[in-house]
């Protein structure tokens, strides 16, 4: 599921996935009710983006209560906490198999991290907060250079 792939890239994995007996539907440009449906119904969200500044596929996946398998770089760090909203691991696919394999071999461990995720994401990433977080940073420029400050 994404919004963009390169050229060829789902025809290659659609051959890889065939050749390995393995069933690959890529979503491309869907909807959000699509995305919502689709990360409702999976056990885990594996996201392997290289250097992602931020990343909202994984907070939107804790909001479905859904764990998240990603790559320890950049912003995925912030979003998915380790050991508790899903797992963080090397750039390797033998590292994200294993962690993926971990939540099939239990689904006690998946309700779990879903869970942690749901409230994660309204606790830390809901509208209030983020506003609040805003309007904390907001009052802390406020405190530190007055309200005379020049717009230039």
């Amino acid at each position: 599921m994404g919004n963009i792939a390169e050229a060829g890239l789902i025809e290659e994995m659609q051959a890889l996935a065939t050749a390995r007996g393995v069933a690959f539907t890529p979503h491309l440009r869907v909807t959000d009710e699509v995305v919502v449906d689709l990360l409702n119904r999976a056990t885990a969200l594996v996201y392997a983006p290289r250097l992602e500044p931020f990343g909202l596929a994984p907070i939107e996946a804790g909001a479905c209560g859904l764990p998240v398998v990603g790559v320890a770089e950049g912003g995925v760090r912030e979003t998915v906490v380790d050991g508790e909203t899903g797992f963080l691991v090397a750039n390797d696919h033998r590292a994200a198999a294993e962690a993926l394999g971990r939540l099939l071999a239990d689904p006690a461990l998946v309700r779990g991290m879903g869970a942690a995720g749901r409230a994660r994401a309204e606790r830390q990433w809901s509208l209030e907060a983020g506003t609040d977080r805003l309007e904390a940073a907001l009052a802390d420029v406020v405190a530190r250079h007055g309200t005379e400050a020049s717009p230039e």
